[in-house]
């Protein structure tokens, strides 16, 4: 396996959210890394297959406040004749749900491994949890690390080329 190492980083945006992108994502990979979460953030995670303004892709979300973590894509440009498929409605992709104890947790920290392999995306979180996905977009090439009224600090970053 290939790695490369990512710089530490760390996140902070009180309101709205904020992204921190890196480019190259690869077709088969493994991603790990550590995320430090600070009190009263209330959303944050990693974003694969994204564009390059990180406004095209797909998400595992860490949501401390409904303690869960979600899989999720945006947009969401499902069409349909009920009221659940207009875009933006859902909080989540359906089914893409997992219970997490946060209070549980040591220093806020989470340890993610996320292995991709073409269009399939499986996350593990401390060795305890784990949610896979599907991600049909596999052209883009950025990923990156993201909080939504927060702030946290991401550490031990490395990306294994696995081909």
């Amino acid at each position: 396996m290939t790695a490369n190492n990512i710089e530490d980083v760390e996140i902070k945006n009180n309101e709205g959210e904020k992204v921190y992108v890196i480019e190259g994502m690869k077709e088969t990979c493994l991603i790990e890394a550590t995320i430090e979460f600070y009190e009263g953030s209330r959303a944050f995670g990693i974003g694969l297959r994204q564009d390059k303004d990180f406004a095209n892709g797909y998400y595992l979300r860490f949501e401390p406040f409904y303690n869960r973590i979600v899989a999720d894509m945006w947009p969401r440009r499902i069409s349909g004749v009920n009221q659940w498929y207009v875009d933006g409605d859902k909080p989540f992709m359906v089914e893409l749900e997992r219970p997490f104890d946060y209070k549980a947790l040591e220093e806020n920290k989470v340890n993610i491994k996320v292995f991709v392999e073409g269009s399939i995306i499986c996350l593990y979180v401390n060795d305890t949890v784990a949610l896979t996905m599907r991600a049909y977009s596999t052209e883009r090439k950025y990923w990156g690390f993201f909080v939504k009224d927060g702030s946290i600090r991401v550490c031990n970053i490395h990306m294994y080329e696995t081909k």
